[in-house]
């Protein structure tokens, strides 16, 4: 690959094969150990790749479940925009006996003890400040929306956050408190984007769980389409071009009516991703609206994590697909299932209009949902005449959503 501004030839998979290579050299910093609820929650630091040639310095938060050694399995957080490292999500999956850590993405240092704390919480500074200085060292870049196009590879903040995703695996893997063959990652809105895109560079993740973000994000038909479409960025980062090298089991969790990300890009990121993995799976829901608190309050993300690295229960799971005519199609779960067909009557088209409370890029058609069959394995039903696309949901015991790719209909 080559560098815009230098003419230099830019060799993106060696580049992160040697960044699996590096030693992170994690460090703590107690003075900013959470307190209080969050209790336990270790504050940290570790090196990643150097910008514009100075080290750039990454804070994060650890946690270990009471009890932890080298069996205990373990996932890393990645956060989306305008996000930092999330005391509350550190928690939830500690109390679920999971190792994490939840590195800051954009350069932030705390500048209070237990900053993080709320989705909304202000204790950051983008700088280098106190026990954090260090000669030689910055931060990380903050996220550029993709507009650093213009810029060497090696300086764009989706290089450093993927290197980010590497580093903080090294990290929980030579914690001494995780299995390096249990560990998973899960990323959200841009964390998402990042994920997929990480994914394909490190084979390492017992397991992956972007959520909203996906690959194939210059055919969003919200706005962040128009953040992947530069030929600069089309060249370097579409997550798609590196999904047969996917192997490891997948989870796609998005929202049906998601105004940063369209489902065609979900669903075609699943179908390139299924057949590299049996245990590969889609979750689109209805009604789950865009945050990082809605989706980390979502049941499907533990429940596919515990089913690859816990023992838990395998995922209901679909074992054909239907086609443009008909919603037949086939599923395995040893328990029942309520299946629904959720339709729209209009093309798969968005616009800049009031919906949810707020103006944004949203879908313009509205969904609509009929109950369908699911019996002995097998969901039957009709799609309603004036339908021009859909996907079918089957939902478990405990509410776990699991859905079809988006499918046109054929008139």
């Amino acid at each position: 690959m080559k560098n815009t501004e230098s003419g230099k030839i830019f060799d993106v998979d060696g580049f992160f094969a040697s960044v699996i290579n590096r030693d992170p050299n994690l460090r703590r910093i107690p003075e900013y150990d959470a307190v209080g609820e969050f209790e336990g929650i270790q504050a940290v630091t570790f090196d990643s790749i150097e910008y514009n040639g100075k080290k750039t310095k990454v804070f994060a938060y650890m946690a270990f479940p009471d009890g932890a050694d080298e069996s205990t399995p373990g996932i890393v957080l990645i956060h989306g925009g305008g996000g930092h490292a999330f005391l509350p999500w550190v928690k939830m999956w500690r109390g679920r006996g999971y190792s994490v850590i939840a590195p800051d993405t954009v350069g932030n240092m705390p500048i209070d003890i237990n900053a993080g704390c709320t989705e909304s919480n202000g204790d950051w500074a983008r700088k280098l400040h106190g026990v954090f200085e260090e000669d030689g060292y910055i931060p990380s870049p903050d996220n550029d929306g993709m507009s650093t196009y213009n810029l060497d590879v090696d300086r764009r903040w989706l290089t450093h956050i993927t290197a980010h995703c590497i580093l903080s695996f090294t990290a929980l893997a030579q914690s001494g408190y995780a299995d390096k063959n249990k560990i998973g990652i899960t990323g959200i809105s841009w964390g998402g984007v990042a994920v997929s895109y990480y994914i394909g560079f490190d084979s390492r993740p017992a397991f992956a769980i972007p959520i909203y973000g996906s690959g194939y994000l210059n055919e969003s038909l919200a706005w962040m389409g128009e953040r992947f479409s530069h030929p600069e960025t089309l060249k370097y980062f579409r997550a798609e071009d590196r999904f047969a090298k996917v192997k490891m089991p997948v989870m796609w969790l998005c929202w049906n009516d998601d105004f940063c990300f369209s489902i065609n890009s979900n669903s075609k990121s699943y179908l390139d991703t299924a057949p590299n993995n049996p245990l590969t799976t889609l979750s689109i829901v209805d009604c789950m609206c865009h945050s990082h608190n809605f989706a980390w309050i979502r049941p499907e993300s533990e429940a596919f994590a515990n089913s690859i690295v816990k023992g838990g229960d395998a995922l209901q799971s679909f074992t054909s697909l239907p086609n443009g005519k008909s919603p037949v199609c086939t599923y395995a779960y040893s328990k029942e299932v309520r299946a629904r067909l959720y339709y729209i009557t209009d093309e798969l088209e968005y616009s800049m209009h009031e919906k949810h409370g707020m103006n944004n890029t949203f879908l313009n058609p509205v969904w609509q949902s009929v109950p369908l069959n699911a019996e002995n394995g097998t969901i039957t039903g009709d799609i309603p005449c004036d339908a021009c696309g859909y996907y079918i949901e089957i939902k478990n015991e405990d509410g776990v959503i699991i859905t079809t790719p988006y499918i046109k209909t054929e008139r």
